[in-house]
This record gives C-alpha cells, sequence and structure tokens, in this order.
C-alpha cells in the first residue's frame, strides 16, 4: 500500500469510530494520522515499529496497524469496524457536510441505510425532527447527494494522474513515444477517462482510452 492509501484507510478507521461513539481520544489519533499522513511523501514500506515511531503523530499502536496494512491491506480493527456497519450507511458517511456523528443519528434515530433513503427522507422533511438539523442543513445535503450522483464515473485530475503515471512509465519501457491526450493531456479538473496515444514509429500510431469502471 501507498502512504496515501494508509491515510485513507486510517480516516475511514476514524470516521468508523466516532459513527460507533467510540474513545474520543483514539478517534482524535486516528484522524489526526490520517491527515499527517496525507500530507507526507514518507514512503512507510519496510519500515520497523521502531522507525515508524519517530514519524511525528504515530504511536507503536498506529505503526503496527500500518505494518498490518502493508501486509493483509485491513486491520483487524478495521474489518470489525466494517461487519458491524450497513454498506450504504458507511456510504453516507461520504457525504459532504455532514460528519459521523451525525450519521449516526440518520442511522440509529431516522433508521436511514442507505443514500437513497436519506434522500428521500429529505424531501420528506424528516430531518427537521432530528436535534441538529435545520432545513439548510437538509437541503444542503440534497444538494451534495445530486451533485455526487451527477459525477458518479468522475474523478480529480490528481487521482487519475495518479492512475495513469504507472501506465505511462510502462509504455515507455515498450516504445519511444507514449502521451498523454484529451482531457488528461489539458489538465482538466474533472476526469471521466484516461486517454493515451501510443506510436512505435511516426507512420504507426495506436490510440488507447481507459475508462472507469
Amino acid at each position: 500500500m501507498t502512504t496515501e492509501d494508509i491515510a485513507d484507510a486510517f480516516e475511514i478507521t476514524s470516521k468508523l469510530m466516532e459513527l460507533h461513539n467510540e474513545n474520543s481520544f483514539k478517534v482524535k489519533a486516528m484522524a489526526s494520522a490520517a491527515y499527517r499522513l496525507s500530507k507526507t511523501r514518507i514512503d512507510l514500506n519496510n519500515k520497523s515499529i521502531e522507525e515508524l515511531t519517530q514519524i511525528e503523530g504515530i504511536s507503536k499502536s498506529l505503526a503496527e496497524k500500518i505494518i498490518d496494512l502493508h501486509e493483509r491491506n485491513t486491520t483487524k480493527e478495521l474489518e470489525e469496524l466494517l461487519s458491524k456497519t450497513p454498506q450504504g450507511v458507511i456510504e453516507m458517511l461520504g457525504i459532504k457536510g455532514i460528519g459521523p456523528k451525525k450519521v449516526r443519528q440518520l442511522w440509529l434515530e431516522l433508521n436511514l441505510e442507505s443514500v437513497t433513503e436519506l434522500l428521500y427522507a429529505c424531501h420528506e422533511n424528516r430531518l427537521l425532527e432530528l436535534k441538529g438539523f435545520g432545513e439548510k442543513t437538509q437541503q444542503t445535503i440534497i444538494q451534495n447527494i445530486e451533485f455526487k450522483k451527477s459525477n458518479a464515473g468522475k474523478f480529480h485530475f490528481s487521482y487519475a494522474e495518479k492512475i495513469a503515471k504507472p501506465i505511462i512509465e510502462a509504455l515507455l519501457k515498450l516504445t519511444d513515444y507514449v502521451s498523454l491526450t484529451g482531457a488528461m493531456h489539458r489538465k482538466c479538473e474533472v476526469i471521466d477517462e484516461i486517454d493515451i496515444l501510443i506510436a512505435s514509429s511516426i507512420k504507426s500510431f495506436i490510440y488507447y482510452k481507459m475508462n472507469w469502471p
């Protein structure tokens, strides 16, 4: 796993911990580690627990989780949290504007277990029944869900670039001319496909298009 992958794993772990109302100190430590790792370029591969604990914000417990993620692509804690959380509730955690505590309210107090159910509840003004939810919050949730749906299958340029880079590097070992084209070449902010132009000679070109699954 890359350092960014580990940061993502820590971030979802912290959100799930907060969702299940676990120790706030541990939640903050996990969230803080996720943020720090997302901002660093340190390669965490093949590092010992002692080396990992030299990184600011990484305790022995977190270092053990990093090693576990490298070995198994998950941790026991993350597995347990995922096993007791409906998939739809996990998807609700990805909606901008509502944190884990609010998702917990929606799940336990309104029995909502999917983004679709949440959208229906918003249109029925059911969120106004909950403490801390107002009409403005409800409208913001509707807008963010609809925005997310309209951009399904699309990604930010930086994410698409991460996917394209190893492909380009591999192709350059086979031919001298490889170039990104289309939206990737123009560095558009939102990308829905990766277009690559490959040439083995000036008269021989291959156009390759990679669509998102």
